[in-house]
């Protein structure tokens, strides 16, 4: 059920070189830039009213007054990734770091899905990122983690004067000196198709049993953001591909870049990628641009059908994910559905009414 696709198997025994000047090149997503242009303020607005579903939004509610915290969509999300992933195997993750502005979504899920009292769950903020690389060499004898979750995708620009792709490559290093051999990531992020991405995604394949792409099915259809879950690290990474990725990082982001938005044109590594391994993403992210823009276009343009249709299967869809997912949920499910029956049934009376007062 979930738009999980997996990346083509690659191996490389060593980090491949590091550019040795970076040059930015003029390098745009024609479909990503077409959907910025389209989403405007208004039209988000628009989009999201009219893909909320009022059964989740229920289950949301009852979720947030038993649980004291303002959860939003994205704990959906996160369970359906973790279910997906970690609902059969997952006796062997006990430490686990969150890093980023969902943390409570995060946190809520890990402990449904796990159903681990062990747990050992460390957060982070991501406003904190230039202190937590500072001392790297000194985080070596520090409790390895067997799952880190990083998601910043809903920060533009943080405290620091970053933006999400900046501290994503700054961070990593540190990811990855903490994970475990064995232990996974995931990774939520608005781009996977810049040129940084792609030979980060290439790096990670590497390194990794497997990595995947994915947009949860429970996902609003017009946001932009996915996952990346890489699973498995296959190698010990030593404290000098670890500090060789930092410094490398560090100069292209905090030296060079400065002020400056970092140009998501530039290459990292020396390397190219293989074109069956680019051609593989550009496959994933034209499935996933082409849904948002279908949707953004649909609603644009008022195709009452088509919206009808859209949202016929949607709502089956989710009722779908409401099946496999409830047991996560400690709430009355039969009872949100007959309110909400009772609900509909008093607008179409209410509805019918009107018409016939206007007809009179």
């Amino acid at each position: 059920m979930i738009q999980q696709i997996a990346l083509p198997y690659i191996r490389l025994d060593i980090i491949p070189k590091f550019v040795k000047n970076i040059i930015n090149n003029k390098c745009e997503n024609t479909t990503e830039i077409y959907i910025k242009n389209l989403q405007t303020t208004s039209i988000i607005d628009k989009l999201y009213q009219c893909d909320i579903n009022t059964i989740i939004n229920e289950i949301l509610l009852s979720i947030c007054q038993d649980d004291k915290y303002n959860h939003r969509w994205v704990l959906f999300e996160y369970l359906e990734i973790f279910h997906n992933n970690y609902s059969d195997k997952n006796e062997h993750i006990k430490n686990i770091e969150c890093f980023g502005n969902s943390n409570n979504e995060i946190i809520y899920s890990l402990k449904k899905v796990f159903n681990n009292t062990n747990l050992n769950i460390i957060t982070k903020d991501a406003n904190n990122i230039l202190n937590e690389i500072k001392n790297i060499d000194g985080k070596t004898n520090e409790q390895k983690l067997d799952l880190f979750v990083f998601d910043v995708s809903n920060f533009d620009i943080l405290q620091a004067g970053m933006n999400e792709i900046e501290v994503f490559l700054l961070y990593l290093p540190l990811m990855l000196l903490k994970l475990n051999q064995g232990g996974g990531i995931i990774i939520s992020l608005k781009d996977s198709y810049s040129v940084l991405i792609q030979d980060m995604l290439f790096y990670l394949n590497s390194i990794f049993e497997k990595v995947y792409i994915c947009r949860p099915n429970i996902m609003v259809t017009s946001d932009n953001h996915r996952y990346i879950i890489c699973r498995g690290l296959e190698r010990k990474l030593d404290i000098l591909e670890i500090n060789r990725l930092l410094q490398f990082f560090y100069h292209l982001i905090v030296v060079l870049n400065g002020k400056k938005v970092l140009n998501s044109s530039a290459r990292i590594f020396e390397q190219d990628i293989p074109m069956f391994f680019k051609c593989k993403i550009d496959e994933i992210n034209c499935i996933y641009g082409q849904q948002i823009l279908e949707y953004t276009m649909m609603v644009i343009n008022n195709k009452q059908h088509e919206i009808y249709s859209y949202y016929k299967t949607r709502n089956e869809r989710i009722d779908n994910w409401i099946n496999i997912h409830k047991y996560y949920f400690n709430v009355n499910i039969e009872k949100i559905y007959s309110d909400q029956e009772a609900i509909l049934n008093v607008k179409q009376i209410i509805d019918t009414l009107v018409d016939e007062i206007e007809n009179d």
